[in-house]
């Protein structure tokens, strides 16, 4: 047998104050989620024989060698310097993405159970992922306001 809640026992301030916590996190999901819709950083390698560019979750959006540097390098060297550089610019992400998220996830008390401070910084972002746009070129590194 189910226990019966008693309507007694509801308390509608506690309820109300709870769903307008509730709904001001959401409001602040959705203010995140729109900062980092395509955000990106872009970085080059400190020899400038690769550039890469990354999106807010660290997923490689593109490989670019801007010169013909990379011609002369070893297959280890060259496959070293991408991962290095892919390395740089997802940690230049990831520090971007964590000072704009500081400030909410330290309120994250307002949540059940605290579950987005055992969330990663993909399993938030994820949803709201965008997919590089081919024909279109990033021009610069997304900065905060």
């Amino acid at each position: 047998m189910e226990p019966v809640m008693d309507p007694n026992s509801i308390n509608l301030d506690e309820i109300q104050e709870s769903l307008a916590q509730l709904q001001n996190v959401q409001n602040e999901i959705d203010e995140i989620r729109e900062t980092f819709v395509g955000a990106f950083v872009t970085r080059t390698s400190t020899d400038r024989s690769v550039t890469v560019t990354v999106g807010a979750t660290g997923e490689v959006q593109r490989v670019e060698f801007p010169n013909t540097g990379y011609r002369f390098m070893s297959a280890a060297d060259l496959g070293r310097t991408i991962v290095e550089t892919i390395g740089k610019a997802r940690d230049e992400m990831t520090k971007q993405v964590m000072e704009s998220l500081a400030p909410f996830l330290n309120r994250q008390s307002v949540l059940h159970d605290g579950k987005l401070g055992a969330a990663s910084i993909e399993d938030i972002l994820a949803p709201w992922r965008v997919a590089p746009d081919a024909d279109e070129s990033p021009v610069k590194d997304w900065k905060r306001s």
